[in-house]
């Protein structure tokens, strides 16, 4: 188990599990998950939550936040935060980037390490949290490639470090990731090709997204912008 204290940086509750278990199995981490709060009251469903067999908003949430923490617990000593900002298919008021930074950047003064994600995939939580950890003062600062949707583009994880995990960290990561039940049925049908709960492959860059996949944050911005 690592001495060092780690940060991970989670869009959503599950996006921990799925794209960095290699840093989770090594223990002593913590995760915090941006978007994770409850839809506003009366909400109607949305797409997803329909796909994924939700009769309620609220309900459902809390389910999946239940969910993470079995996820998590798989793992040796991981602290589980999950913070109240609104999912974006939820969303009624606009998303403050300058504030999400500061709060990630308060808590990350506390970490030797933090992982933040790249924002492959555009999805628009991910990519206002990796618009957000640009400007973050972090130490030891590395950003991973959001999976599954990394799988999809060879060219957005450019020079970044591959981990190939054993089959020791593969069952682990299988355990975790099965925990998450509210979410397979819909990642499996979005990603076909994709054996959900058995990632074996994950990437990373060593320092803020600003910095170690050239352009990668400014491509991204620019493919979210297109209508």
């Amino acid at each position: 188990m690592s001495d060092s204290r780690t940060l991970i940086v989670s869009p959503h509750l599950d996006d921990a599990a799925l794209s960095v278990s290699h840093v989770l199995q090594r223990g002593n981490a913590t995760v915090v998950t941006i978007f994770a709060g409850d839809p506003p009251a009366g909400i109607p469903l949305s797409t997803w939550d329909i796909r994924s067999g939700a009769r309620d908003a609220i309900e459902h949430m809390e389910v999946r936040r239940a969910e993470d923490r079995n996820a998590l617990a798989v793992y040796p000593n991981v602290d589980v935060i999950h913070w109240n900002y609104v999912d974006n298919q939820y969303r009624t008021e606009p998303l403050s980037i300058p504030d999400l930074t500061s709060a990630i950047d308060e808590l990350a003064a506390d970490f030797d390490e933090c992982w933040f994600p790249a924002g492959i995939g555009r999805h628009p939580d991910h990519v206002a949290v990796a618009t957000a950890c640009a400007d973050v003062e972090a130490q030891g600062a590395f950003t991973y490639a959001d999976l599954p949707y990394a799988h999809r583009s060879a060219r957005l994880r450019h020079g970044a470090v591959e981990v190939a995990l054993d089959d020791a960290q593969a069952n682990a990561k299988q355990q975790s990731c099965a925990c998450y039940q509210s979410q397979l049925a819909g990642l499996r049908e979005s990603f076909p090709r994709l054996d959900t709960v058995n990632l074996r492959t994950e990437w990373f860059w060593e320092g803020p997204i600003s910095s170690p996949p050239p352009g990668l944050l400014a491509s991204l911005l620019r493919r979210r912008r297109r209508p």
